[in-house]
């Protein structure tokens, strides 16, 4: 992220406080209504869907969700997802 990075926090009733940074933030922090758009969405699943995750995969993405409480979403060329990933593997 650099200096121009989005960021915020917006409450949802299903899974309280959260902390959003990056290209998504803007989408999630736009105000409708009086209120932020994560603030009025009906939980993790539909947020997750709507962003075209699988129904499997929300499935996994929730439950850890709910255990370690935080998801992070990382958009990136096949290649730098790649690398993270062998970083945060090996830093377990």
């Amino acid at each position: 992220m650099g200096p121009t990075s989005q960021f915020g926090l917006f409450c949802n009733s299903e899974i309280s406080m959260l902390f959003i940074a990056g290209s998504l933030a803007s989408q999630f922090l736009n105000d409708i209504v009086g209120k932020a758009f994560g603030e009025i969405y009906s939980g993790p699943y539909k947020i997750l869907r709507d962003l075209g995750i699988t129904k499997k995969n929300v499935s996994i993405h929730s439950k850890e969700l709910n255990e370690r409480s935080f998801l992070l979403m990382i958009r990136g060329y096949e290649y730098e997802l790649d690398m993270l990933e062998a970083l945060i593997t090996n830093s377990e």
